[in-house]
């Protein structure tokens, strides 16, 4: 399977996400199309890699618990997302990112989900990993770069559905 080199492929780790699948599952679909369709997107692990892999004209993205996420990173400022977050302070991020569910916006928690659900938080430089994660916050933000450069090459369309209503030809 041949990648596009027009973009780093972005991957966000996340419990139950398909970061590790993704190549196999690409493997698998057709190389060309009309319409791409991610029903169950999570963090878009998927599309990313086909985003850049395959050829189509119209791509979509769907997932009813996540579609809020993408919204937030095609715009958050990215200069907004703390330089380092400890361990100690990633369960009230948390817990930020699940009351801008029920309409309390906080983008921030919502971009950072990611990170400080999956690994606990957040670091400069990725060092002291007792403290901090592992994952540092230059690489958190060149990803979320990556991504919002595919989703506006690509025009994808995000929305939040049930999966049966999402339209796709059966």
């Amino acid at each position: 399977m041949a990648v596009s080199m027009m973009f780093k492929v972005p991957g966000f780790a996340y419990p139950g996400g398909k970061v590790r699948l993704r190549k196999w599952l690409v493997s698998m679909m057709p190389r060309k199309g009309r319409r791409f369709v991610d029903l169950f997107a999570g963090r878009g692990n998927v599309f990313w890699l086909a985003a850049c892999a395959l050829q189509f004209r119209e791509w979509q993205l769907n997932d009813m618990w996540t579609n809020t996420w993408f919204d937030v990173i095609a715009r958050i400022d990215l200069g907004s997302i703390p330089i380092r977050l400890p361990m100690s302070e990633s369960v009230e991020w948390r817990r930020r990112a699940d009351r801008a569910r029920k309409g309390n916006a906080d983008d921030i928690a919502v971009a950072m989900e990611s990170i400080t659900m999956f690994s606990g938080g957040v670091s400069g430089n990725g060092s002291s990993p007792r403290r901090t994660s592992k994952y540092s916050v230059k690489a958190f933000r060149r990803t979320i770069e990556c991504a919002r450069r595919i989703l506006r090459t690509k025009s994808a369309v995000v929305t939040g559905l049930p999966w049966e209503r999402v339209g796709i030809d059966t």
